[in-house]
């Protein structure tokens, strides 16, 4: 902005330069003029006075002319000459030996002449750039003409006036000059700095600072200007503040999605690469934006489809990378705001889809197979009972097997069933304050008699005081299954305590067995449907399989989380 000032201050120095100059040329030509005018006015006026004097005293010779016609140039601040009619110099008021008896040349003579009366030249012929005036001496009887007086004025006016003259237009010029360059300098400001106060406002709206505004400015211009600026800049900070939340929402979107993301901006630079394609892929996760071929780890099937559909085709391609199973990527042409293409490419674990129809097929087989046994067991009885392989004095054992077996059966439906409706988001539970060591009491009273009949200790250690914000029935049936867990798994002797304690804010239940214990590999599979730790699929307890995933789908409908741990012996 330094340089709006310097040139508006240059400009109007140059305007005021122009104008002072040609005010003073001006002013001198005229003045120089009228003092000219003046001066040849008053000598016009001397030579017809020496003239007068030179007719009476015309036949007396020149050197008793000399003495007081020299008195009368004197005081006429002129060089005089005296001529006779036929051009002869007859006395020079300088004494010049040169001149005195000079014959002047009859054109000169008659140019600078003219004629009988007065007359004026600027530049004479003989002595440079003098101004010469001529008057005829007449004789006052006849008025014949006896010769010429010329008078010549030094330079072109009056020595002593031109000088006055050039100092007061020279200190005036000067004067007029720095007041209006002191005037030239406040109105050089006053344009520049509301343009400098605009200039860095405009510079912080190009940086993406949006706070702000520009207040009234000295010329209504600018003021309607700094008002749209401002009015700009709040629309501006709006449509930013927009568009940063909608990108916000977008990133969490495309982190939070299953599919892995990658997009390929127009120069050929990765601008976008979420957690699922980074794992999926099994690469390194690259400082974005990057150029594509400065990722490390992306497959080089994957690379030439992003080229091909950053060409305008769309393309799919299956990878396999190192240490993962199939993936799909689906790539698509992007056309870019600014007229370039890219590519977008959706990436699908083929893996996840695989092992969830595994674990579908798995499950299927499981519940076929834990349907089995009960049902065997009920059809063996059945049959013992209807055609008196079994006495029926003796049929109340039996009767006990058909009842555990029904029981069994109607368990594993019911845990199927809520584990469906999990499954399907439709099963709710109404949260409020439950104290846990009523909950504990009617868990231990519900399983009293079957730690009883497994030799096995049933202990609790829950603070009356200790509440927690769940559903009553659904906490109830999470301690339940895990107790009774416990106690199948624990031989006779051992004992099972279930215990609760406040952490920070939060409560840590938790139930503890000194049974057999489970190798550390188990340990990440043990609340998956069917899961068993042993490769056999026979079951001597009355478990039904889906217990512990029961456990955890509930806790974490509820909010909370569950865990494991365990060591073999």
């Amino acid at each position: 902005m330094k340089r709006l000032f310097t040139w508006l201050m240059a400009a109007f120095v140059a305007a005021l330069l122009v104008g002072t100059l040609s005010r003073t040329v001006f002013l001198t030509i005229s003045l120089r003029r009228s003092a000219q005018g003046q001066t040849v006015e008053t000598s016009l006026h001397d030579a017809r006075t020496i003239a007068t004097w030179a007719s009476e005293r015309w036949e007396r010779m020149p050197g008793d002319l000399r003495p007081s016609l020299g008195a009368l140039a004197t005081v006429a601040n002129a060089r005089v000459w005296l001529v006779d009619s036929a051009g002869n110099i007859r006395v020079d008021t300088e004494g010049k030996a040169s001149w005195e008896g000079a014959h002047l040349p009859d054109t000169e003579f008659r140019r600078v002449l003219g004629g009988s009366g007065p007359a004026v030249v600027d530049n004479s012929p003989w002595l440079g750039s003098a101004v010469t005036i001529a008057a005829p001496v007449m004789r006052d009887q006849d008025q014949r003409v006896l010769g010429t007086v010329f008078l010549f004025l030094p330079g072109n006016g009056s020595p002593h006036y031109q000088p006055v003259v050039s100092d007061a237009l020279l200190w005036s010029g000067l004067l007029a000059l720095g007041l209006a360059a002191v005037a030239a300098y406040l109105l050089s400001r006053t344009l520049a700095r509301p343009v400098e106060e605009i200039t860095r406002f405009a510079r912080r709206l190009g940086k993406g600072d949006f706070s702000g505004e520009l207040g009234a400015q000295s010329v209504a211009e600018f003021s309607e200007l700094a008002a749209t600026l401002t009015w700009a800049s709040a629309q501006l900070r709006h449509s930013f503040g927009a568009l940063s939340e909608e990108r916000q929402r977008l990133a969490t979107v495309l982190q939070s999605m299953q599919e892995g993301v990658l997009v390929l901006e127009a120069p050929g630079e990765i601008a976008l690469m979420n957690d699922a394609a980074v794992q999926m892929l099994r690469c390194e996760r690259p400082v974005l934006p990057t150029p594509i071929n400065a990722a490390t780890g992306l497959p080089a099937r994957l690379r030439e489809a992003l080229a091909e559909a950053a060409a305008g085709a769309s393309v799919e391609v299956y990878l396999r990378p190192q240490g993962q199973e199939d993936v799909l990527a689906v790539c698509s042409p992007l056309i870019s705001p600014g007229g370039g293409s890219g590519a977008v490419a959706v990436l699908h674990d083929l893996g996840a889809v695989m092992r969830l129809q595994r674990l579908r097929e798995n499950f299927i087989a499981d519940a076929a197979h834990e349907l089995r046994g009960p049902l065997a067991n009920l059809s063996v009885l059945a049959e013992a009972l209807g055609d008196g392989t079994i006495p029926w004095d003796g049929r109340e054992p039996y009767v006990a097997s058909l009842q555990a077996e029904v029981a069994r059966l109607h368990r594993l439906s019911l845990d199927v069933l809520d584990l469906a409706r999990m499954d399907a988001g439709v099963m709710t539970v109404t949260i409020e304050p439950v104290a846990l060591a009523g909950v504990a009491a009617s868990v231990r009273f519900r399983l009293a008699n079957r730690a009883a009949a497994a030799g096995v200790t049933l202990a609790a250690s829950v603070p009356e005081e200790l509440w927690v914000l769940a559903s009553p029935d659904r906490l109830e049936r999470v301690i339940f299954n895990l107790v009774e867990n416990a106690i199948r798994h624990t031989p006779a002797g051992g004992t099972v305590t279930l215990g609760a304690g406040r952490e920070a804010d939060t409560v840590r239940l938790t139930v503890a067995d000194n049974g057999a214990g489970m190798p550390a590999e188990h340990l990440p599979h043990i609340f998956e449907r069917f899961y068993k730790v042993d490769p056999a699929r026979t079951r001597t307890d009355a478990g039904t399989g889906l217990g512990l995933a029961v456990v955890k789908q509930l806790v974490e409908l509820q909010g909370g989380t569950v865990a494991v741990s365990s060591e073999v012996g």
